[in-house]
């Protein structure tokens, strides 16, 4: 069953999610302070190559914060200018309260929230689940793997895309080169390095990723590296 937590049980559940991740950590919070534990536990969770991503909701992140997050070559980063929910989750837990990922809130704020295990409350973890991948759809990306996005060149607007995944043809975005069900499927799986079938953009069957989505030939033409 679900687990209710304090201030203290809210941030050592935080901190347990970072811990014993084996493939995923997601965080929203509308703040971002991340301490010097948290940060620890993400090294030591990039180590094992498990993949973050992170939603924000203030425009306000300060230059601090954002070169300690971009040090990280595992993590995504997200802005979502109406963000208010709080939630924690890996692969196998979730955690939904009060606090954000801000040293202040976890050293002086009163705060509450629930853990859910997702073996024992399969249902609840998967609405969850959805909500999160939801939220990201609607969010900005900010960067990704601890440098900007590779940007794409001018391109036709009449261009379409390619689903990586199905090869299904689909609205050209370098941001999700999926379909709507593909992209739920990949990102509920939780392997965000996952290897696809098609080009983004010719729609060729090729060797692709979330983060290389073009064949050889497409990346050479349409991608520059921003440096």
């Amino acid at each position: 069953m679900s687990e209710f937590l304090t201030t203290s049980g809210l941030s050592y559940a935080i901190e347990k999610i970072i811990s014993t991740a084996n493939s995923r950590i997601v965080i929203v919070s509308p703040y971002i302070q991340i301490s010097r534990n948290y940060r620890e536990r993400l090294i030591e969770a990039q180590k094992r190559n498990v993949s973050i991503t992170i939603v924000f909701g203030k425009d306000d992140l300060q230059k601090k914060q954002n070169d300690i997050l971009a040090e990280f070559k595992n993590l995504e980063l997200y802005f979502c200018d109406n963000l208010h929910a709080k939630c924690y989750m890996n692969e196998g837990i979730s955690v939904i309260g009060s606090m954000n990922l801000y040293e202040f809130s976890q050293t002086k704020n009163r705060e509450m929230g629930i853990l859910i295990d997702r073996k024992k409350e399969e249902d609840i973890y998967r609405d969850i689940e959805r909500e999160i991948y939801s939220i990201i759809q609607i969010s900005k990306k900010e960067f990704h793997g601890g440098r900007e996005k590779l940007t794409m060149a001018e391109l036709p607007q009449e261009h379409m895309g390619y689903c990586i995944k199905c090869g299904k043809a689909i609205n050209h975005d370098k941001n999700k080169p999926m379909c709507d069900s593909c992209f739920e499927l990949w990102f509920g799986s939780g392997n965000q390095k996952s290897n696809e079938k098609y080009c983004h953009i010719c729609g060729k069957p090729n060797k692709t990723s979330i983060d290389r989505p073009l064949c050889y030939i497409c990346y050479k033409k349409y991608y520059n590296v921003m440096t």
